[in-house]
């Protein structure tokens, strides 16, 4: 940023989008993007703005950013966001503000007082049926029905989703 810039939050969550792109595993860097959106949409559905002052950025404007994503409602088929979501797009705005901090962006950093509260999860395993009912269930959506088989592939082979979405047919060997 150039000395005649002021900082404002847009610059400073598109500073680790731009920058770490070699760094940051996509799937990282698209959770940064989702967080951005929500940042944007807070800032136009509260403030009207397109942008906003790091100086005005203060523990009053994290808590209300919070409250916002917990009684956001989406207008597609996704859910409502739990509060373990939330809490991972507030760790994901208090490490950028952190970044911010540490590079003189920010004279004060406004998360030093904030604590992120996550619910501890236990998941349970499918049984057979529930997997077959997922199997045999009809999508209407083509990339539900993607999705869909690339979880079940999931299932069966042990494979983590993230590494069965990258398989390509060089990775197979019989």
């Amino acid at each position: 940023m150039s000395n005649n810039e002021s900082p404002t939050l847009l610059k400073l969550v598109d500073y680790p989008n731009k920058n770490m792109q070699e760094i940051l595993a996509s799937g990282t860097l698209k959770n940064y993007y989702t967080t951005e959106k929500y940042l944007k949409l807070y800032l136009n559905k509260r403030y009207k703005l397109s942008d906003y002052p790091l100086a005005d950025l203060t523990l009053q404007f994290i808590t209300d950013f919070e409250h916002f994503l917990r009684t956001y409602k989406p207008l597609d088929h996704h859910k409502p966001i739990g509060n373990n979501g939330v809490m991972k797009h507030l760790e994901r705005f208090r490490k950028i503000v952190n970044m911010g901090a540490r590079m003189e962006w920010l004279e004060k950093n406004p998360f030093t007082y904030y604590k992120l509260k996550f619910h501890k999860t236990t998941r349970a395993f499918l049984s057979a049926e529930e997997l077959r009912s997922i199997e045999e269930k009809r999508l209407s959506i083509p990339r539900l029905n993607y999705v869909r088989n690339l979880f079940v592939f999931s299932c069966y082979t042990g494979l983590a989703y993230i590494d069965a979405i990258q398989l390509k047919p060089e990775n197979i060997s019989i």
